[in-house]
């Protein structure tokens, strides 16, 4: 699966070039655009799966109205373009409301997961973890990956052989049907 976060300005103006490369799912900043429910109609309308993007300083609550014309959202642990401090309890809080708000909604949380901090994203509801620095950086990146995976409530079933019956959310099929993303 190809999962593109557009963290521009005007994404509206990217969304096409990014369908036709073969983007499976689009997401981008509400606040970078005038219209963002039309952003994402627009996603919708080239074949490919919308999403939003909630920075650490986005509410739930300025992006509720958006929920029900999405697929997915992405709850950033860190703000884009920064490191520093991660917005661990203030993720996992997002992300319980956007379960509430929407169980089937397929949230993924990015930004400095690690092993240390996943079990606590996926209890509280996140079904897509991105961890590219807990791996990248390690020394043992097998064993990194074999933690995040062992987090996960559900797992892969043979490697490479795609994902088990429950890759969804909550252990629903996956709103991105037989491309599921991966649930560590």
């Amino acid at each position: 699966m190809i999962d593109v976060k557009l963290g521009c300005v005007d994404p509206e103006n990217r969304v096409a070039e990014f369908a036709a490369a073969g983007a499976d799912a689009i997401s981008f900043h509400p606040e970078a655009t005038k219209q963002p429910a039309a952003v994402a109609q627009k996603i919708r309308d080239a074949g490919v799966a919308p999403g939003i993007v909630l920075n650490p300083g986005t509410a739930v609550a300025s992006v509720a109205p958006l929920l029900d014309i999405v697929d997915l959202a992405v709850v950033m642990l860190v703000s884009p373009g920064y490191g520093g401090p991660k917005y661990t309890e203030l993720a996992v809080e997002k992300v319980k409301a956007l379960r509430a708000l929407r169980p089937d909604l397929h949230i993924s949380v990015d930004g400095g997961v690690n092993a240390k901090i996943a079990p606590e994203l996926l209890r509280a509801g996140a079904n897509v973890l991105v961890a590219g620095g807990a791996i990248f950086k390690a020394d043992d990146k097998k064993a990194v990956v074999a933690e995040l995976i062992g987090n996960a409530p559900h797992k892969f079933q043979n490697i490479p052989g795609g994902l088990d019956a429950h890759s969804g959310p909550a252990g629903a099929a996956s709103p991105f049907e037989d491309d599921a993303c991966p649930d560590a």
